[in-house]
């Protein structure tokens, strides 16, 4: 560990690192990516939870029962908000 000088907003491979970042976390949280061609979308068939990220958006698909043994792993291991109610994501409505 290092304390930065230098926030790493703007970096130009700040995308990748924090891609990288949640998908560690994700896969050791037992996801597992549902396709190599579809990055950032991951499915827990022990829990039935999808769980899709871009960027420093989270989005889970879970039955009600199952929601907290959802979130709270990943806050764990990143440093998220809470979540929220359904609204824009990707530019659509939800």
């Amino acid at each position: 560990m290092l304390r930065l000088k230098k926030a790493l907003y703007g970096h130009p491979y700040i995308g990748t690192f924090w891609e990288g970042r949640c998908d560690t976390n994700a896969r050791n949280l037992g996801f597992k990516p549902i396709s190599e061609n579809w990055n950032s979308c991951y499915l827990n068939k022990e829990l039935k939870i999808s769980l899709t990220n871009y960027v420093d958006d989270f989005k889970l698909a879970e039955p009600k029962q199952n929601m907290e043994q959802g979130w709270l792993p990943l806050r764990k291991g990143l440093s998220i908000e809470a979540e929220t109610q359904p609204g824009v994501y990707l530019g659509c409505t939800q």
